[in-house]
């Protein structure tokens, strides 16, 4: 019976460390979704708080032009984007 209670004390970290890399890949695959699905019109803000609505995407260095004014873009990353709305 001794052996079985030393299994018992490692069973909580075991569980804490499958829940934090299940949430981790959760959370990598929702970024990679929102960066696939990116399209120009589309209503982002980045990771800075910066809101615009995307002016064109660039396949080629993975970046997005983002219009803040009427005469405002600047270009960012994808992976700078945090979300849309």
């Amino acid at each position: 019976m001794g052996a079985y209670v030393q299994y018992i004390y490692f069973l909580p970290l075991i569980v804490m460390i499958a829940i934090i890399f299940y949430s981790s890949n959760k959370r990598k695959k929702e970024q990679m979704k929102l960066m696939d699905s990116l399209k120009t019109g589309d209503k982002v803000v980045t990771i800075g708080g910066i809101k615009g609505t995307i002016a064109r995407v660039n396949e080629e260095d993975n970046s997005v032009d983002i219009k803040i004014d009427n005469n405002a873009k600047i270009t960012v990353i994808r992976s700078a984007i945090a979300r849309k709305g």
